[in-house]
């Protein structure tokens, strides 16, 4: 399986989709407004930096609240998911991609590996979509209910290469 082909076709058939969606509003950015949130802003200031969780990613697809995938699997992993996170109901034909799994650990590790220093890791209980059918909208963010232990969905992490580096 060729899977920088498989990944290539879903995502070049995905950007128009992107491009036109609210998620990222590429106009208003265009027009000179910022795709950062306010607390990616309060974080790393102009540079962007956000990623989701990884341990997300172990969780079940419908509801996100049961442990249905091993975070230590690094294996690739063939998904098949029509539509896309901005726009859920768009008609997609590329459906299929590739995907690894890579945890915190293996994260920050390759920074160091590269000379470079973690200065924060952040680890957020929101989502920017709603990625589980559980997650409730709470202004530009999604969370799971009021109530319900918390689990992290992102992450924002800050490395910078020292001065003697």
């Amino acid at each position: 399986m060729d899977y920088r082909a498989l990944n290539r076709a879903l995502w070049d058939e995905r950007v128009a989709i992107h491009v036109a969606s609210d998620f990222y509003d590429v106009a208003g950015f265009r027009a000179g407004g910022t795709a950062l949130r306010d607390f990616e802003i309060a974080e790393v200031g102009d540079v962007a930096g956000r990623r989701f969780h990884p341990f997300a990613n172990i969780l079940d697809e419908a509801d996100g609240t049961t442990v249905a995938y091993d975070y230590f699997d690094t294996s690739p992993q063939v998904w098949d998911e029509p539509g896309t996170y901005t726009d859920g109901d768009q008609d997609t034909r590329n459906t299929r991609s590739v995907q690894f799994h890579h945890g915190i650990g293996e994260v920050v590790s390759a920074l160091a590996a590269a000379g470079l220093r973690v200065d924060f890791l952040h680890e957020h209980d929101h989502t920017l979509f709603r990625r589980f059918t559980s997650l409730e909208r709470d202004g530009a963010i999604y969370r799971l209910p009021a109530g319900r232990p918390r689990v992290p969905l992102m992450y924002s992490l800050r490395a910078t290469r020292p001065a003697d580096g």
